[in-house]
């Protein structure tokens, strides 16, 4: 499964070190200054240590986002439109665009981006605390249950 995480900051690094920490995902990093990046991350996180190895560090939109499965923007809530309009031609019929944080609108805003396109993406909007909420099924539950090594608790919305 390929993820992509979009963003530079600590909440990108903190996704990168437990998604990557997983060697059965595909995992790419989006940001600005992939220069400032490592492939090789150490993440402590409330006792946990994991180690994760990143595939490409990119500041290209096509070359981190195509083929992706799952997006997760790690940035302000402010960038997050004008990412997802740049990311738009490059993501996958059925892939999944979640947030961290959370917030309100994300799915309108998705909505938005993808209204004169033929894909009908599938959006999550996510929290990364010790909670993961998120609108619809448990089919996310699923997801990450068997890709994260960290025991996350669920609200469905």
């Amino acid at each position: 499964m390929k993820v992509t995480i979009c963003g530079g900051g600590n909440i990108a690094h903190a996704l990168a070190g437990m998604l990557g920490n997983n060697k059965s995902l595909d995992l790419h990093v989006l940001t600005r200054k992939p220069e400032l990046w490592a492939n090789h991350l150490m993440v402590e996180l409330e006792g946990n240590t994991f180690f994760s190895i990143t595939g490409t560090v990119t500041s290209s939109f096509s070359t981190a986002i195509e083929n992706s499965d799952l997006i997760l923007l790690a940035l302000p809530a402010f960038a997050r439109k004008e990412v997802i309009e740049k990311i738009a031609p490059f993501v996958k019929q059925g892939a999944w665009i979640g947030a961290f944080p959370g917030m309100g609108n994300f799915d309108l805003i998705v909505s938005e981006c993808f209204k004169n396109s033929d894909k009908k993406e599938i959006t999550r909007n996510m929290l990364l605390y010790d909670t993961i909420c998120f609108f619809g099924d448990d089919k996310i539950k699923k997801l990450f249950n068997s890709h994260f090594k960290y025991d996350f608790k669920f609200v469905i919305i």
